[in-house]
C-alpha cells in the first residue's frame, strides 16, 4: 500500500478502495485492478517533478520508532 500511494500518488484513491475487497473480491474488483495496472503502464514514464527554480530546499522526515508505539 505505502508503495503504490507512495510512489505514485495518482492512483492512491483507487488502491486504497480496492485493498479493501482484497480478501475477498468480485468480478468487478478484480476488473478495477485490471484497470489500474493499465493504467499503470501507460503512465510509467510519468512521475514527480521537483525544480529549483525557487530555491526551496526538499526537507524530508521519518518516524522510526511507530509513534512511540509500545507494542511494535
Amino acid at each position: 500500500m505505502y508503495l503504490a500511494c507512495g510512489t505514485r500518488p495518482d492512483n492512491s484513491v483507487a488502491v486504497a478502495k480496492l485493498s479493501r475487497f482484497l480478501e475477498n473480491p468480485g468480478e468487478k474488483h478484480w476488473d478495477a485492478g485490471i484497470k489500474v495496472v493499465r493504467y499503470l503502464l501507460k503512465t510509467k514514464d510519468v512521475g514527480i517533478v521537483y525544480d529549483d527554480l525557487l530555491g526551496t530546499q526538499l526537507e524530508a522526515y521519518s518516524d522510526a520508532d511507530w509513534a512511540g508505539n509500545r507494542d511494535d
